[in-house]
Formats: structure tokens, sequence, C-alpha cells
């Protein structure tokens, strides 16, 4: 997005009815920190929406009211990241993707073939899943269970909805994102693949993902 393009979205989502509050933009020394903090990479088109304005609260809404909500859903109470305050709160929503899909390897048959044969053994399988987790790519929240990739580092990274391994595209980029969630456009569920996360999706959802790349 251009500046213009971001400065128009934040002056749609700061109006009526969506009214999200937003506080005064990451300077380049909070963006260091972040990633510093983190040990990731902001993609630039999420950095330069962070950079002009940072969404900070928003008025309380069900985005899909009618979507069962399991046991220790991520998003359940979390809103944008308070990128000004790293705390425990902020690791545990950037953790919850790799927390979530631990869960279940550890609960269910959950197994993407890119890993090798699955061991027998419940504690080798979630010991080996979590090195390719620690190994993949890090996810980015943009809100609550909604997440960006870190790569590849560059504008247009799809997003993502991410609740333990019940992976779904949202959107192919961001400016898409905010357009479909906030302002009403349809979503395409089609995005570009995902290094290592695509690799779940199918495990999950099984070979028939694949026709949500793009």
């Amino acid at each position: 997005m251009t500046r213009n393009e971001v400065q128009e979205f934040v002056r749609r989502l700061a109006s009526p009815p969506t009214s999200i509050v937003f506080d005064v933009g990451l300077s380049d020394q909070e963006v260091q920190a972040v990633e510093n903090c983190f040990n990731f990479s902001i993609p630039p088109d999420l950095r330069e929406f962070l950079q002009f304005a940072l969404p900070v609260r928003e008025k309380p809404r069900p985005i899909f009211p009618d979507y069962p909500r399991p046991p220790g859903y991520p998003g359940e109470g979390i809103g944008f990241p308070n990128w000004r305050d790293l705390n425990t709160n902020l690791q545990f929503q950037i953790d919850a993707p790799i927390d979530g899909v631990l869960f279940d390897v550890r609960m269910t048959d959950i197994w993407p073939a890119s890993w090798g044969p699955r061991p027998l053994s419940e504690d080798e399988a979630v010991a080996i899943a979590n090195t390719q987790l620690v190994a993949a790519p890090k996810l980015i929240p943009i809100h609550g269970h909604t997440f960006i990739c870190e790569e590849p580092r560059s504008v247009g990274n799809p997003i993502i909805s991410v609740s333990q391994t019940d992976i779904i595209y949202l959107a192919s980029d961001l400016a898409s994102y905010f357009e479909c969630t906030y302002f009403g456009m349809p979503y395409k569920g089609i995005g570009a693949r995902i290094p290592f996360w695509s690799d779940i999706m199918i495990a999950h959802w099984g070979e028939s993902a694949s026709s949500m790349f793009s």
C-alpha cells in the first residue's frame, strides 16, 4: 500500500461504524525493538500501516458469529497487538499458532507429509513438530487469530486465520483484508502459497486445500 492508501484506510477504519481507535504510529526505533525482541521482520506493507497509525482498540463485534470456538481459541478476547508493550500477553499472541499446532499434533493424527513418517511415540512426534515449527517462517499477528507471514519479505503476503491447525485464507493481501473484514467485500479464500504453513493447511483440509493457492 502507498502512504496515501494507508491514510485513506486509517480514515475509514477510524470512522463510524467501525470506529477503531488509533494511536500515533510506531517509530523506526520501536519497529526495530519489536523485531529484535521477537526475532522476525514485519512485512513492508504492514510496517507502513503500523508506522502511520497504530490500531489499539475497536468496538466489540463478532467477525464469524456462527463459527464454533474450540477450547483455547487464540482469538478469544484478543484484539490488536499492543506493539508498544512487549509483555507476556503479546508473546502469547505471537506463540498461539505454534502452541495450537503442537496441541493438535498431541491430540489428533494430523501430520504434514513433508515431516516424514510420524513416530509411534507421541512425545517424539511433538518434539519433531516443535523443531519444524521453530524453524518455520513466523506468523505476525494483525488482530486476534488473524496473521500475516513474515516471508517473503515483500509487499502482498496473504492474510490467514489460524486456530490450531484449522487455517484458512482470508485475503490475498493486507489491503484486501481490511476491505473484506471491515468494509463488506467478499472473502475470496485464495492466496499465494505460504512457506510451511500451507503444508499444515493441506494436512488439515486434505489435498483439496491446494486449490486455495494461486
